[in-house]
């Protein structure tokens, strides 16, 4: 008897992966069997931070030197937690969360702003940082947003480097202009030398190759609360978190001219590309799926994804039919409160082969048994 098979939904929908191949020429419609399989899953890390599990997290910062200075943590269904709260004014204080080294590329967290403004005299910002391990220096991409006492909040890309003690140089590679949400995605790409590209929502607001970072891997990721606020704690939330390879998802093997596309369940196409002369298409999930899935979802699809992404998990498929994401039994409900960017499901499938893709003018729908 077959298992019952567990849909993954974008906004209740189902995750279809399709590949086809057209001959113009020839006026055929058939199709072989064909078998998709995971060659390289493309996630390195993730953490859906609403389990209030921090173990994997070491936490820091300045704020636990500074005389006067507090902080403090805590994780629940609403996400990760930082507060700060300076010791003297005008002083700068921070804490954050900090990764194990990491061989990834890709950086994505969901960050809340929770102040649109701050007191007379006072800042804070709260963002994602990718850094070199390094101790002797500090040199890092941060996407941020910034609250102040002298206009609206705002939010930036920057480049900072300096010493092992302090950050002396600051670029701003990217600042908002207008109106901005309180919470939205950040994504940093970069291959620590000269190539960033930044996704502030779904939009790419840093798109260059011709930077001098000099930021040596591996890196450490940071999730960072920092003010000069003396008049409460300052607090900042994280959901979301994931680590990849890269942003695309590689399918090799399948016929030249062929087509590989992410389908809803209706029959929408999220993203699509064309196999090449060699078989190869490649498709980029972040810039298409971005934002796709902020209907959120409770804990336990966060952990559903993990289990989906892991690495031991099987991504073959059977027998034609829906090529449908699915794990066991496990029943995954929408909900209206936060869910994980897809972005690092497809990105965990970063390479993918079609074996046996003798086919002609069909597409093949197939099962992912995840399981």
């Amino acid at each position: 008897m077959e298992r019952p098979r567990v849909v993954l939904a974008i906004a209740a929908s189902a995750i279809l992966l399709l590949v086809s191949a057209f001959v113009p020429a020839m006026n055929i419609t058939h199709a072989a069997p064909g078998d998709v399989t995971q060659v390289k899953s493309g996630l390195v890390a993730s953490d859906s931070l609403t389990t209030g599990n921090t173990s994997s997290w070491t936490f820091g910062g300045e704020a636990t030197i500074l005389p006067g200075a507090k902080f403090t943590h805590s994780e629940d269904a609403q996400g990760l937690h930082i507060g700060v709260q300076a010791g003297a004014p005008s002083q700068w204080a921070g804490f954050y969360a900090v990764t194990q080294n990491t061989t990834a590329s890709l950086f994505h967290a969901f960050i809340t702003l929770p102040y649109a403004s701050m007191p007379k005299g006072e800042e804070y910002n709260t963002g994602i940082y990718v850094q070199t391990s390094n101790k002797n220096m500090i040199n890092y991409i941060g996407c941020l947003a910034v609250a102040w006492d002298g206009g609206p909040y705002f939010w930036t890309v920057n480049h900072s480097f300096g010493p092992a003690d302090q950050t002396t140089t600051i670029e701003t590679l990217y600042q908002s202009n207008g109106t901005m949400p309180l919470a939205q995605d950040c994504t940093i790409i970069t291959n620590g030398n000269n190539f960033l590209k930044v996704y502030l929502g779904g939009t790419v607001v840093v798109n260059r190759n011709n930077l001098t970072l000099s930021i040596p891997p591996p890196f450490n990721a940071y999730l960072e609360v920092e003010t000069t606020s003396t008049s409460a704690m300052r607090n900042g939330t994280y959901t979301d978190y994931y680590a990849t390879l890269g942003e695309d998802v590689t399918v090799s093997g399948a016929p030249p001219g062929g087509k590989v596309q992410i389908e809803d369940s209706s029959g929408g196409v999220l993203v699509s590309s064309t196999a090449n002369d060699t078989g190869v298409a490649t498709l980029n999930v972040v810039h298409r799926l971005h934002g796709l899935e902020r209907d959120i979802v409770q804990p336990t699809r966060a952990y559903w994804f993990r289990r989906t992404l892991d690495p031991r998990c099987s991504a073959k498929i059977h027998e034609p039919g829906e090529a449908r994401v699915g794990h066991g039994r496990r029943r995954i409900i929408s909900h209206s409160r936060g869910i994980p960017n897809l972005g690092r499901l497809f990105s965990a499938f970063s390479s993918l082969h079609l074996k046996r893709a003798s086919i002609i003018g069909a597409r093949i729908s197939k099962n992912f048994p995840l399981d």
